[in-house]
């Protein structure tokens, strides 16, 4: 029997749908790097996958702690994420970005002006060009606002114990636990799936929810 709609799809491994907002068609399949079939012992299926940990651990570590700080610095100075709900938050950042911008341009190292960060002009622009992206790609999916998107997309909401009890030894979110699977994926693609997620989670309960999302 075939996938029952483009969710399902995902799942079974099958060609994903086509995303209208960056025109492609998705596919997803796994293979080791040294070309093991799945179930020899020592394969891992991870050939071609993002790797974070090389990217934002070993490669910007040092720069994202300060990225860090600002963020932490900003929570406290407003509140926790609520930059995510800045009205027309994306023009807005860029403004930020081009004030450190400026400021660098004059000599200036740190944002220590009144009100300042205490951090380097060049990671206020980092933390303030992520910020603009996010509310870039929110737009793109549809979204007014950051807060908007990522409520939809599960992130930052309360563990749902029901559907992970026993999901590595540890309560997850339901998005947290959907960006396990989805990872990589185009917005919509991950929006599609979610939406699978939801569904089966309204109408049929934890157990099909945790069935669409392959936890023991």
């Amino acid at each position: 029997m075939g996938p029952q709609n483009s969710h399902d799809q995902y799942i079974n491994g099958q060609s994903l749908p086509t995303s209208p907002i960056f025109g492609g068609q998705a596919q997803y399949s796994e293979r080791d790097p040294q070309g093991l079939n799945a179930s020899t012992p020592g394969a891992k299926l991870d050939s071609g996958k993002q790797r974070p940990w090389l990217v934002l651990r070993m490669g910007f570590g040092r720069a994202l702690q300060a990225v860090t700080r600002i963020g932490t610095k900003g929570a406290a100075k407003y509140s926790d994420n609520g930059w995510k709900s800045v009205q027309n938050g994306y023009a807005r950042y860029m403004e930020a970005f081009g004030r450190h911008q400026d400021a660098l341009d004059l000599g200036k190292v740190l944002d220590d002006g009144l009100g300042g960060t205490g951090e380097s002009h060049i990671a206020c622009m980092v933390w303030n060009l992520l910020a603009a992206e996010e509310f870039r790609l929110a737009r793109l999916a549809g979204f007014s606002n950051v807060q908007h998107w990522h409520d939809s997309l599960g992130i930052g909401t309360p563990p749902i114990a029901d559907i992970s009890a026993g999901h590595m030894g540890r309560p997850m979110a339901l998005g947290q636990i959907a960006n396990d699977r989805i990872g990589g994926l185009s917005i919509q693609d991950r929006l599609n799936i979610q939406g699978g997620i939801q569904d089966r989670l309204n109408m049929q309960g934890a157990d099909a929810c945790r069935k669409f999302l392959g936890i023991k």
